[in-house]
């Protein structure tokens, strides 16, 4: 019962596509196949869960202001926080079949406490949050970039 139990278990993790056999066969009326069409919709469920947002998603912009008001308060203690990210524009989407990762790349306008303003480049990668189910996003605004992270002037993150 115990290797049955770890076997359902990791059938659960397995995309929706390998479960196709599940809507087939005289089986498919018995509590298996109905325990495989249930693991196969919880499959596609956790798929949908990884959506990509956009360089304007308000959880995107959320995310970098916390993020970077986080590791300001942690580890530079430079004394300036960001306000708000503004005027979010995408500039390269590159998404397909053959990628394993989609990655957005955006640009937008920082507002810091101290009344400066600078730019600020992000990425947005589809299925690199925790344990890759959902999304992440990598930023660098120019001129706080320290410890060169992103390159002179964030250039990894401006493509």
């Amino acid at each position: 019962m115990k290797f049955l139990t770890v076997l359902l278990s990791a059938a659960m993790m397995l995309p929706g596509p390998f479960f196709a056999f599940a809507d087939q066969g005289p089986h498919t009326n018995d509590v298996l196949g109905k325990l495989f069409r249930y693991k196969a919709d919880k499959a596609e469920r956790l798929l949908r869960l990884d959506e990509f947002p956009g360089c304007d998603d308000p959880r995107v912009l959320k995310k970098i202001v916390k993020r970077y008001n986080w590791a300001e308060k942690h580890t530079w203690r430079r004394g300036v926080d960001l306000n708000d990210v503004t005027q979010a524009g995408e500039r390269l989407t590159l998404v397909g079949d053959d990628r394993l990762v989609n990655r957005r790349y955006c640009r937008g306008h920082a507002r810091m406490s101290d009344g400066r303003h600078s730019s600020v480049y992000y990425l947005i990668e589809q299925r690199q949050g925790f344990a890759s189910i959902r999304w992440n996003v990598e930023f660098c605004i120019t001129g706080r970039d320290n410890w060169r992270v992103y390159n002179g002037s964030c250039r990894s993150l401006r493509r």
